[in-house]
């Protein structure tokens, strides 16, 4: 299919506007006559690699730091109500 060899061919960072992505799928005759079989395949696709992205590795050290600095203020929040739980009873 067109459009994967498409998307393998980006850069790192390079993205195809939706614009173009409708005219080339509009423009390919294998994505014209789909079964249903075939489109669900193809959103199941779609929603395994959104989750992916959510809880895999990230890209960029910038985006892992950001994570972790997030996780540990959370953490640092659950103890601190802990604490206070723990002394004001």
């Amino acid at each position: 299919m067109i459009l994967t060899t498409l998307l393998k061919d980006l850069e790192l960072g390079e993205r195809i506007k939706v614009t173009e992505l409708c005219r080339l799928i509009a423009d390919d005759p294998t994505y014209q006559n789909l079964s249903m079989e075939e489109e669900d395949k193809m959103k199941q696709d779609i929603l395994e690699l959104r989750e992916q992205k959510k809880v895999g590795a990230r890209p960029t050290n910038k985006s892992a730091a950001h994570d972790y600095h997030a996780q540990m203020m959370r953490i640092n929040d659950e103890a601190r109500c802990c604490f206070i739980l723990l002394f004001c009873c």
